[in-house]
């Protein structure tokens, strides 16, 4: 089988982690939770839980670089295990960074301290987008083997019987794409837009082979044991409703549904997006990540009852104190209002600097809090903090 080859992309996943039925009921509480099925309580996991904030990680760059430990498979799971055991979380997301398919694809990259990751040589016309490769998906296996390691190590349910989920990822086919034309990070994305907009073919062939490449990249990570795929979308804020829906719906679109008939629901996510969710829900994807710039219950409103939501608690939230940190995870949990299908998270990932028991201490009111009703928890919140009935 060429795991890069579209057309074998749907193949079935290993007989092994087929026979544990990922899309199935019972699973565990974080796939349940994708698949709004009943939860004994809120499940909840962390953008970026496993970063900068933490002494743990920063062991270890002391010693390799980002890339190192993305390339590296013991490395990658180690940091990945450490984090998810820390914290107390019900879900491990694997260590890995969105722009590790641009290598097989022909584009090299570096991060840079201070300003980020810096593609050497951004694309910029249809020749360079018919040069990029599709072929060498095999190359990215290190981040199979490393979600491998990880699954092994949950292998056995916890101690409340529950089996920690394990999350794969890769990133969405705009922001991949914006990051290969621009060459790094933009304020206004005036390269990748000439191109959408160009007319030329360029911008739906670099989606196609985009396609190709990430779907082939989430069923290793499938088959290696991945209880759920995130599509990251970072950078669709920056566009208008217009624009998604012309130029990314599609595209974005076919890499969900590809994804899920590997068998497993797929998270979709972006920053900034609450004038693209109505939009984005039509992706189908299971759960859609919402920034804390929106409440949760209008988001959810937004993106439809079909569809489940995670989030979406501020990540500077987490440097308040303690009475002000409840008040928001009571707040989020409250206009949840206790609908099967919400997962717990921040609205953007963890930044550096955050007080790990902070961190911790959320985990521990979710426990607590999230098997409540909302009558109660309502009833919980100080007197004048704003919450919708």
């Amino acid at each position: 089988m060429n795991p890069s080859d579209p057309k074998q992309s749907t193949s079935l996943l290993s007989s092994e982690h087929a026979s544990l039925g990922p899309h199935s009921q019972g699973s565990s509480r974080f796939v349940r939770a994708c698949l709004r099925q009943p939860v004994d309580r809120t499940p909840v996991w962390f953008l970026r839980q496993a970063g900068r904030y933490m002494p743990e990680y920063m062991a270890v760059r002391k010693h390799h670089t980002l890339l190192e430990i993305c390339r590296t498979p013991e490395i990658a799971a180690e940091v990945t295990i450490t984090a998810a055991e820390r914290l107390g979380v019900d879900a491990a997301i694997i260590f890995a960074d969105l722009l590790l398919p641009l290598t097989p694809m022909g584009l090299d990259f570096e991060f840079v301290a201070g300003e980020g990751p810096q593609v050497h040589t951004p694309i910029r016309s249809l020749d360079h987008v018919r040069a990029l490769r599709t072929d060498r998906a095999a190359d990215l296996t290190y981040v199979a083997q490393a979600i491998e390691k990880v699954a092994k190590h949950f292998r056995t349910p916890r101690a409340d019987g529950d089996q920690l989920g394990i999350i794969g990822f890769c990133g969405a086919p705009f922001t991949l794409a914006s990051y290969m034309i621009e060459g790094g990070s933009s304020r206004n994305y005036i390269e990748a837009k000439k191109m959408m907009y160009s007319g030329d073919g360029a911008w739906p062939l670099l989606m196609e082979k985009l396609n190709t490449v990430l779907v082939a990249y989430a069923q290793q990570q499938v088959e290696a044991g991945a209880d759920c795929i995130q599509i990251f979308d970072s950078w669709a804020g920056a566009l208008s409703v217009s624009d998604y829906r012309q130029f990314c719906l599609a595209p974005t679109t076919e890499l969900v549904q590809r994804i899920k008939a590997l068998g497993v629901p797929v998270i979709y996510f972006g920053v900034e997006t609450a004038s693209l969710l109505p939009s984005m829900a039509e992706t189908t994807a299971d759960v859609l990540g919402l920034d804390w710039r929106i409440p949760l219950d209008l988001g959810w409103r937004a993106v439809g009852p079909g569809c489940g939501v995670q989030g979406n608690l501020d990540p500077i939230a987490l440097f308040a104190p303690l009475d002000v940190l409840e008040s928001r995870v009571r707040e989020i949990l409250t206009l949840a209002s206790g609908r099967p299908g919400h997962i717990f998270n921040l609205g953007h990932g963890i930044v550096p600097g955050t007080p790990v028991e902070n961190v911790i201490q959320v985990v521990e009111w979710i426990r607590q809090f999230g098997a409540s009703s909302p009558a109660t928890l309502r009833s919980q919140i100080p007197a004048g903090q704003p919450v919708t009935p």
